[in-house]
């Protein structure tokens, strides 16, 4: 009975493991600015805006009375060259949530032209990921989070898959982000992560032996 015990402790230890690091549907941010408002620059408080320059985006909500316009700002960091079975590791000092950390999609400004425009139609010349149809990030990317290590990797899939990413980490107003990457790693790679399937596997053969000697 003592080595059921421990063999069955074993089990889900094994179990645990691999599925905590096992890729899921990618459920962080998806976020959308264009058309939010005027510029930033130039809005009148208690207006939504969307502006911002270079690799700053910041995007601006009314206050619960429409006195002020809270504005909300994010770094945000453009991969290009993506193709399918390519994966991208993030890794951070301070792991971020989904609100924390997303990818920023494109808008159009009704004459065909895609990026990030304002409510009028001014091009903020902002990077962006253009997404076929009706889709988002989740239509191609499996995400693979290690809150321990603070690594987040997604692996990219599809046919119509975007060969050009952006991604967005909450900052300040001077692009200052917390959950900014120390480390962007990019491989090519469409086979399942050997560990992950190797302790499901162990854990399926742990299970199957405890249950004989259980059974007899």
């Amino acid at each position: 009975m003592r080595f059921s015990k421990s063999l069955l402790s074993f089990l889900v230890l094994s179990l645990f493991s691999a599925t905590c690091s096992l890729a899921t549907t990618y459920s962080r941010g998806d976020l959308r600015p264009s058309g939010n408002g005027v510029d930033c620059a130039t809005v009148t408080p208690g207006s939504p805006c969307v502006g911002g320059s270079g690799t700053l985006l910041s995007v601006g909500q009314p206050n619960f009375d429409n006195s002020d316009t809270i504005l909300t700002f994010y770094k945000l960091l453009e991969i290009s060259g993506v193709v399918a079975g390519q994966t991208i590791t993030f890794g951070f000092a301070n792991f971020p949530d989904a609100t924390q950390f997303g990818v920023v999609g494109c808008g159009s400004d009704g004459l065909g032209n895609i990026g990030i425009f304002t409510s009028v139609g001014d091009n903020l010349n902002l990077p962006c990921t253009s997404f076929p149809g009706a889709t988002g990030p989740a239509s191609f990317i499996s995400e693979t989070d290690d809150v321990v290590n603070k690594s987040i990797k997604l692996q990219f899939f599809g046919q119509d898959l975007p060969s050009s990413w952006t991604f967005s980490f909450l900052s300040d107003s001077q692009g200052n982000s917390a959950f900014s990457p120390t480390s962007v790693v990019v491989e090519n790679s469409s086979v399942p992560e050997p560990a992950s399937v190797g302790l499901v596997a162990l854990g399926l053969a742990a299970f199957g032996l405890w249950r004989r000697k259980t059974i007899r």
